[in-house]
């Protein structure tokens, strides 16, 4: 891929705006194989190799991912004419260390 493409979608997703408050939307596989889109707050970025999401452990979303690792993820703006779109492997990360670093209040 064109690094400048890579360095121009990295700076969208360093945003205060997208970091803090971003929207996106999450593809997965379901159980029969279909894929399921539906939007998420990420709650974290790190560049366009790793986006973090929180939610329950018996949500739809881990049992799709536990049905398979493939995902998509979707950032884009009409406003100001982006898509990121990038896809990857995802995991469920429910070790100690990982929940403590993604807990805020109201979870």
């Amino acid at each position: 891929m064109n690094e400048q493409v890579i360095a121009r979608a990295e700076a969208i997703l360093n945003r205060k705006e997208i970091q803090e408050g971003g929207c996106c939307v999450l593809a997965l596989i379901d159980a029969e194989g279909y894929p399921t889109a539906a939007t998420i707050s990420p709650a974290r970025i790190d560049g366009i190799r790793r986006v973090y999401f929180c939610t329950g452990k018996g949500s739809n979303w881990v049992k799709r991912i536990q049905g398979c690792g493939r995902a998509s993820v979707c950032f884009n703006s009409q406003a100001e004419q982006y898509n990121i779109t990038m896809v990857g492997e995802v995991e469920v990360l429910d070790d100690p260390a990982s929940k403590a670093e993604m807990w805020y209040d109201g979870m």
